[in-house]
């Protein structure tokens, strides 16, 4: 019979696989089954607000700026808020 340290060493054990191995493997193999379909582009794009907070930026935002701006993303789909400290 197994003492209350080997159960909870094997459960552990277990749950430590699951983690890092089992749930990866789990999902692949899932996956694989499922024939991942790629959907490309969908039919309409969501809008979708970028928030970039800024504090002690100046010498960084516009490059951050112009880096959101060019997102391969529909211009009139997106809309980029900046919130600075001054």
């Amino acid at each position: 019979m197994m003492t209350i340290i080997e159960i909870a060493f094997w459960t552990l054990f277990f749950l430590l696989f699951m983690a890092y191995a089992g749930y990866p493997l789990i999902t692949l193999a899932l996956g694989t089954l499922a024939g991942g379909k790629e959907t490309g582009n969908p039919p309409e794009w969501p809008t979708v607000s970028l928030i970039i907070s800024a504090y002690n930026e100046s010498e960084v935002i516009n490059e951050k700026i112009e880096n959101s701006l060019r997102l391969d993303y529909p211009a009139e789909k997106l809309n980029i808020i900046v919130i600075s400290d001054a």
